[in-house]
């Protein structure tokens, strides 16, 4: 009878301690100033709520000290090796393409804000400094010729000679600063970073910010060149509608393709080479300079083209020229036609629209040797953004996902602008053509509160089309916000 108590009792212990270790525990944080009570173990329990919050904040702590280099920072591993799976299957779903670290990703899109930044301090400060010393100049001198001002309706105003076409800015400034305060407000009331891990698109609140800048000094940048207009100065005005172009064509790919997004550094350096031919293309606009830009450009839609269709996992090896001749191959003898047939239609009917309107565009150059190279490459970067715009506005419709009435309404505001804006633009009050004394027979009168140009509305209009153009790429897939990854395609 004793040894059976005490098995009884040991039997007793064992089920205990299973029991204990079986048990589940609450959420603990220990307190601060345990540190200073080294002998005691204060512990407080808290909600789940507050458990989230915490882990929230404790997850934006390590984004700040984490270092830029993606190897490291990889949700999955095999990203890099999987390349072959992601390529041949035929619906790619954001999971696909969504599995880097959302840290590294969220540090990656605030590069484009850094560098927008510096971009604009460095280039900004000389351009500023430079329409200065001209507005210095004419007022010393009297020459009236320096300069190509509308001045049938040019007031001044101080030392400024041309006060209205520098105020009429002032929207691309306050919408642009409008825009930054909507972003900073989205992006701290969406700080649910374990929920966006796995719903809705990756917000890279950075590319918002950065075009938030960007047309805060477009509004600088113009109204910079309008203190002493001349063709020369006009890639002051244009340099900028560049940035915002490009990096709305980025924000757009980077909704369905976040790992796999251009980087800032190489953005910027393209439009580095961008602005560098704008301005060869200013003095030097020979038959040799577009046979040479014709080659330049049509090379670079080949290269985007590949590596758009491939989704970036295409490079030139012999691995991949054999690879692709095998294909070839197989596809051929069970078929001669479906060498012909696209393993990514909805990808390579993009392609193959983009490709066309940038063949036309690449003739009209050639062919015709546009005057104003600076408008004609502004041309190339509005079609493409335009083209591929529509495009995922009709993938989203096909692939049943909807876009909202509120961004439906902003689309509307914005096209309505952006065409009324255009008719303003063309009409012109000046022209580069012919000198400064001739371009005074284009001159127009006042048309707006006998203040403001033609040029004036087209600065009013442009300003409110860009920021609801910025607005519509804000809200545009906010129907996914609780859709799984697995459950949003890829195109």
């Amino acid at each position: 009878m004793y040894h059976r108590g005490i098995l009884h009792t040991i039997w007793i212990r064992i089920l205990l301690l299973q029991r204990e270790k079986c048990s589940p525990r609450m959420m603990e944080y220990v307190q601060d100033d345990v540190s200073q009570i080294p002998n005691s173990r204060i512990v407080t329990v808290v909600t789940t709520e507050q458990g989230t919050e915490m882990k929230n904040l404790g997850n934006e702590a390590i984004a700040d000290s984490i270092s830029l280099d993606e190897a490291e920072y990889d949700i999955v591993s095999e990203i890099e090796t999987d390349r072959e799976m992601r390529l041949c299957r035929g619906q790619p779903y954001l999971t696909d393409l969504a599995r880097k670290d959302p840290r590294i990703l969220r540090r990656k899109s605030y590069l484009y804000l850094y560098n927008v930044l510096t971009i604009a301090i460095f280039y900004g400060l000389p351009v500023v400094q430079l329409v200065v010393a001209y507005q210095k100049i004419l007022n010393e001198t009297g020459q009236q010729d320096l300069c190509y001002y509308n001045f049938l309706c040019a007031h001044p105003l101080g030392l400024i000679s041309d006060f209205n076409h520098l105020f009429s800015n002032i929207g691309y400034i306050l919408f642009g600063i409008l825009f930054l305060f909507i972003t900073y407000h989205r992006e701290r009331t969406h700080r649910d970073i374990n929920f966006d891990r796995q719903f809705g698109i990756p917000q890279h609140y950075g590319l918002f910010y950065a075009m938030g800048v960007a047309l805060i000094m477009e509004g600088i940048l113009s109204g910079s060149y309008h203190v002493c207009p001349t063709q020369a100065n006009f890639q002051f005005d244009s340099s900028f509608m560049y940035v915002m172009a490009v990096l709305c064509m980025i924000k757009l790919y980077q909704n369905r393709h976040p790992d796999i997004n251009a980087s800032a550094y190489i953005t910027f350096g393209v439009l580095a080479v961008a602005i560098l031919l704008g301005m060869i293309g200013l003095f030097e606009g020979t038959l040799y300079f577009w046979i040479f830009f014709v080659v330049i450009y049509l090379l670079t839609c080949f290269y985007l083209s590949i590596k758009v269709y491939y989704m970036g996992c295409w490079k030139i090896s012999k691995e991949s020229m054999r690879h692709i001749y095998h294909i070839c191959i197989y596809d051929f003898w069970s078929g001669p036609l479906n060498v012909l047939k696209p393993c990514h239609k909805a990808r390579f009917v993009l392609l193959v629209s983009g490709n066309l309107c940038n063949w036309a565009l690449a003739f009209v150059a050639l062919y015709y040797h546009p005057k104003n190279f600076a408008v004609f490459l502004l041309g190339v970067f509005m079609a493409n953004t335009l083209l591929y715009f529509f495009f995922y506005i009709v993938m989203k419709y096909l692939n049943k996902e909807r876009v909202r009435i509120v961004t439906w309404f902003f689309l509307l505001i914005s096209t309505l602008c952006a065409v009324t804006a255009m008719y303003f633009f063309l009409q012109k009050g000046i022209s580069w053509s012919r000198s400064a004394a001739e371009s005074r027979q284009f001159n127009k009168e006042c048309i707006l509160f006998r203040f403001y140009d033609s040029h004036d509305v087209w600065h009013f209009l442009s300003a409110v089309g860009m920021f609801f153009t910025f607005m519509v790429l804000l809200t545009l897939d906010d129907d996914l916000s609780h859709t799984h990854h697995s459950k949003i395609p890829v195109f």
